[in-house]
C-alpha cells in the first residue's frame, strides 16, 4: 500500500514540476525556422515538376546501361518508365550511385529515388 502511495505521489509531483516549467518557458520547444518553413518537400517538387529524378545502381539483371545507346535497361528501368507512364511523370536517369551513396544522395536531395 505503501509502495503504490509513493509512486502516485512522485509521479503528481514530477508532473506539476514539468508544468511548472512549461510554463515558465524553462522548458521550450524549437520553432520552424524560415529555412525549414519554405523547403520544398521531394513529393511537392515532383508534382510541380512531374519529374521523378532517379540515381542508379548497375547491377545486372536488375539495372545496366546499352554501352551503345546509352539507354537504360533491366528490371528496375522498365518498372520505373511504366509507373512514369501511368502517373504521368517524366524519369529523368539522374546519375550512377555507389552502393554507399545511395541513402546519401536521397538524404541531400540530388535523386528523389534510387
Amino acid at each position: 500500500m505503501r509502495t503504490v502511495f509513493l509512486s502516485v505521489f512522485i509521479t503528481v509531483i514530477v508532473t506539476v514540476l514539468v508544468a511548472l516549467l512549461l510554463q515558465s518557458g524553462v522548458i521550450t520547444f524549437p520553432e520552424k525556422t524560415s529555412a525549414t518553413a519554405s523547403k520544398e518537400s521531394v513529393y511537392d517538387r515532383v508534382l510541380r515538376t512531374e519529374t521523378i529524378r532517379c540515381g542508379y545502381s548497375v547491377w545486372k539483371p536488375l539495372m545496366w546501361v546499352d554501352p551503345n545507346s546509352n539507354k537504360k535497361m533491366g528490371i528496375f528501368p522498365d518498372l520505373m518508365e511504366e509507373i512514369g507512364r501511368r502517373l504521368g511523370l517524366k524519369i529523368v536517369w539522374q546519375e550512377e550511385l555507389g552502393w554507399g551513396m545511395v541513402v546519401e544522395s536521397v538524404k541531400t536531395g540530388r535523386v528523389d529515388m534510387a
